[in-house]
């Protein structure tokens, strides 16, 4: 790995990305899912060609009924391929909406919870 000195950070997400998990796929491309905060119910992703140049990111939505189980899903903590076209992605949600001015000045908040769903990579560019 060598740390390049143009496109970084790469220009993924317009606001932040955050928590980046990287993998090779079997077809030599790369996959990175993140946290970003344009959609509660969702992750961030993006594939790339050659792990350099990344198109603009797009949301996993993970909860596809707003709120199920989380009322914001947060970071991906896990991606595991199951070599079988699908990955397994382990994630935080807050288990009641999040208070962000205590978090942001670092006081105690709500509890967090571990989810993980299964998801397929639908091939095609």
């Amino acid at each position: 790995w060598r740390r390049r000195r143009t496109l970084n950070p790469a220009p993924i997400e317009p606001v932040f990305i955050e928590n980046p998990i990287v993998a090779r796929l079997v077809d030599g491309r790369y996959l990175v899912v993140y946290d970003a905060t344009r959609d509660p119910d969702a992750i961030g992703y993006s594939i790339s060609e050659d792990g350099i140049h990344w198109p603009a990111g797009r949301s996993l939505v993970l909860q596809p009924k707003a709120g199920t189980w989380s009322p914001e899903i947060r970071t991906p903590l896990g991606l595991i391929d199951e070599h079988d076209g699908t990955f397994t992605i382990f994630y935080t949600g807050f288990e009641q909406a999040p208070d962000w001015t205590r978090l942001m000045q670092s006081q105690p908040v709500n509890t967090f919870a571990i989810g993980f769903a299964r998801v397929k990579l639908v091939t095609g560019r």
